[in-house]
C-alpha cells in the first residue's frame, strides 16, 4: 500500500511522454443498505484519487426511496453528503478539506 501512496512512483508514470504527463487514478466503494423499514437505501462509501501532484480522500453518505422491485418506481429524490481532503505534494501548500451537501429531487 505504501508503494502505491508513494509519489515517487506516480512521478515515474508521469515519463511516458504518449500521456503528456498526466496520471489519474480513481476509485470509489460503496454500498447500499435497506434503512427504515425498507423504505429507504442509505449509501456510505470511501474514495481515493491519486494523481501526479494531488492525492484526495473523501467519506460519502447518501439517502433515497428504496425501490424494491424492478418495476416498482419510488420518488426519485437523493439527499447526500461528502467531505473531502485534497492534499499536494509540494510540502508547503496547505491541505484542502471540504464539505458538501446535495439534495436532489427528478420529476
Amino acid at each position: 500500500m505504501d508503494a502505491l501512496l508513494n509519489p515517487t512512483a506516480i512521478q515515474v508514470l508521469d515519463a511516458d511522454p504518449q500521456r503528456n504527463g498526466v496520471q489519474h487514478f480513481e476509485a470509489t466503494l460503496t454500498y447500499g443498505l435497506p434503512t427504515f423499514s425498507n423504505r429507504l437505501t442509505m449509501t456510505p462509501g470511501i474514495g481515493l484519487a491519486l494523481a501526479s501532484d494531488t492525492t484526495s480522500y473523501r467519506l460519502l453518505w447518501a439517502l433515497r426511496p428504496y425501490a424494491d422491485q424492478p418495476g416498482h418506481t419510488a420518488q426519485v429524490w437523493q439527499l447526500s453528503l461528502e467531505g473531502q481532503r485534497q492534499q499536494r505534494s509540494s510540502p508547503d501548500t496547505p491541505v484542502d478539506h471540504s464539505l458538501g451537501i446535495n439534495f436532489s429531487l427528478l420529476f
